[in-house]
């Protein structure tokens, strides 16, 4: 067969002339900063609709976002952040939310930034507990304290009066 279908032109054109890494990154930071001006113009109200039907490209996005001159990076997901309803008020926009701050964490500027993406990733993981990304940020000391509390070993962290939970 001489032809393939294609989704898009975009893909069509990835298959027959793969770019090298310099132009894929200079073209990557182009689209950040053309989906941060469309970002800009989503209505909050209107917000969930919108991010979600767009959700697969905005993950694609903040998968990549690392390979991108910083300051780019950091401008594009600090609107997308804006622009996300709180996870706990859409299902679909969870998956995105984990990355996109762990992202920020690795893009901070100084300890208040990092501290704020740490927040809103403690949050994103929170409100989405069966999330593979939660059970993949779990320490191993939390680990070891859970596996010591469900085994009955209270000794030593607990007392009476606090909370006998994990962590």
């Amino acid at each position: 067969q001489a032809w393939r279908w294609h989704a898009t032109v975009a893909a069509y054109a990835a298959r027959r002339w793969s770019p090298d890494d310099a132009a894929r990154r200079d073209r990557l930071a182009r689209l950040m900063d053309a989906w941060r001006a469309w970002l800009t113009d989503v209505e909050p109200d209107d917000a969930a609709r919108r991010l979600t039907a767009e959700r697969a490209n905005l993950e694609l996005l903040v998968t990549d976002a690392r390979s991108v001159p910083a300051e780019t990076a950091r401008a594009f997901l600090k609107t997308l952040a804006a622009a996300l309803p709180a996870p706990d008020r859409t299902l679909a926009l969870r998956a995105i939310q984990a990355p996109l701050y762990g992202a920020l964490v690795d893009l901070a500027q100084d300890d208040s930034e990092r501290a704020w993406a740490l927040n809103n990733l403690g949050v994103a993981l929170r409100a989405y507990p069966n999330n593979l990304a939660a059970r993949k940020a779990i320490t191993p000391q939390a680990k070891w304290r859970k596996a010591r509390y469900s085994a009955g070993d209270l000794q030593g962290g607990a007392r009476p009066g606090r909370s006998q939970g994990p962590c």
